[in-house]
C-alpha cells in the first residue's frame, strides 16, 4: 500500500474560474433563443450537464483529480440538501394550496375587501 501524496493545486485566477459561468450563460441563452418558450420544457437540464462538464475540464486542466471533484461535489449537496427539501416542501404546499382552491379563494375575498384599484399599492403595503 502506497503512501497517500499530499497534491498542492493551484489557485485559479478570477478568469479562470468564470469560465464555467460564461460558459453556462452562454450555452442557456443559445437555448431560449433556440427553443424559445420550449426551453423550460426539457433542454435544459443538458445544458446543466454541459456547463458541469466545462467546469470538469477547467478542473482536469488546472491537475485537479477526479475523487477530489466528486468530493467537493458530495460536500456541497449534503451542504444545501436541508434548502433543497425545504423548496421541495413550500412548493408542494403551495401546490396543493392551488389545485385545493385556497389561493383562488384568498385572491376572490381579499378583491372583495379591497378595492380592486388599489389592490396593488395595498398589497405593497402589506
Amino acid at each position: 500500500m502506497e503512501p497517500h501524496k499530499i497534491v498542492r493545486n493551484k489557485e485559479l485566477n478570477i478568469w479562470e474560474a468564470l469560465i464555467p459561468v460564461f460558459a453556462l450563460v452562454i450555452m442557456l441563452a443559445y437555448n431560449v433563443f433556440v427553443f424559445g418558450d420550449d426551453a423550460i420544457s426539457g433542454s435544459n437540464q443538458f445544458i446543466l450537464l454541459m456547463g458541469a462538464a466545462v467546469a470538469a475540464a477547467v478542473g482536469h486542466f488546472n491537475k485537479v483529480s477526479f475523487d477530489t471533484m466528486m468530493d467537493n461535489v458530495g460536500t456541497n449537496l449534503k451542504s444545501v440538501s436541508s434548502a433543497i427539501i425545504i423548496l421541495l416542501l413550500v412548493g408542494s404546499l403551495a401546490a396543493a394550496w392551488l389545485v385545493s382552491g385556497i389561493i383562488p379563494a384568498m385572491i376572490y375575498f381579499g378583491i372583495k375587501l379591497i378595492n380592486p384599484t388599489i389592490f396593488l399599492p395595498t398589497a405593497v403595503i402589506i
